[in-house]
């Protein structure tokens, strides 16, 4: 049997010469000038005080300029980050531009870094967000607190709960009907209120709708500070 040999053609000679003679090609470096997109993360910690700049190049993280910002409030504080990208706020001052509880997350907006060589263009990047609750107040830290206003069928006693004792005595609570005040007390120091019933019944034209306003008021103390907010109780009807 006949053993078959193989030519090697021209081609196949000349496309392995330069398979030989052409390295494989390798990524262009940036030219000084050319601008680099460079992306960006930033972390932020539970306490919404302190976190961390991440990028591929340390032109993007070394002295970046954090933002943190309160949902419904804007920015609230301004850090700078480290050589390592790390960035802090003063808590104390932090926590008083707000109310709790709150939602608070990072922002690190968009920055060109110029160098010798390439101008990185830093991407703007958005953090988590993070909750700070009540327990996490500061003092001079203010602390909203809901209320909940209870009239009774009678329409002249009642009573406000709420989320803090701060919130429940002292509170002026007014007797409303036809868009007017007709009665007004204070609660005592469990949030019972009640006015004269002869003297409520006498300012109003009888049939009469009656509710019960208790404004927002706050409570300072020598902690934190409580936004007792405004609460309006059912309407009743007086035959």
């Amino acid at each position: 049997m006949m053993k078959r040999s193989w030519a090697v053609t021209p081609l196949a000679a000349l496309l392995a010469a330069l398979a030989i003679a052409v390295p494989f090609a390798t990524a262009a470096e940036p030219q000084p000038g050319q601008v680099v997109n460079v992306g960006s993360s930033v972390w932020i910690a539970a306490n919404g005080s302190q976190g961390k700049v991440r990028a591929s190049n340390p032109n993007c993280y070394a002295n970046r300029e954090v933002l943190v910002k309160a949902n419904g409030v804007g920015t609230v504080a301004r850090a700078f980050t480290d050589d390592e990208g790390l960035w802090k706020a003063n808590k104390s001052i932090l926590y008083v531009k707000f109310s709790l509880p709150a939602k608070l997350y990072a922002v690190v907006p968009q920055d060109y870094q110029g160098t010798a060589g390439p101008i990185y263009n830093c991407l703007r990047s958005a953090s988590r967000t993070v909750s700070i609750p009540t327990s996490a107040a500061e003092p001079g830290q203010t602390i909203r607190v809901n209320s909940n206003l209870w009239i009774a069928n009678v329409a002249y006693q009642g009573r406000i709960r709420a989320g803090d004792d701060n919130c429940v005595s002292e509170r002026e609570v007014l007797i409303r009907s036809d868009g007017r005040t007709v009665a007004r007390t204070r609660t005592d120091a469990d949030g019972f209120w009640r006015v004269d019933p002869s003297a409520l019944y006498t300012s109003v034209e009888l049939p009469a709708e009656l509710h019960a306003v208790a404004g927002q008021v706050y409570q300072g103390t020598a902690g934190p500070i409580y936004q007792c907010n405004k609460a309006v109780s059912r309407t009743v009807t007086i035959p």
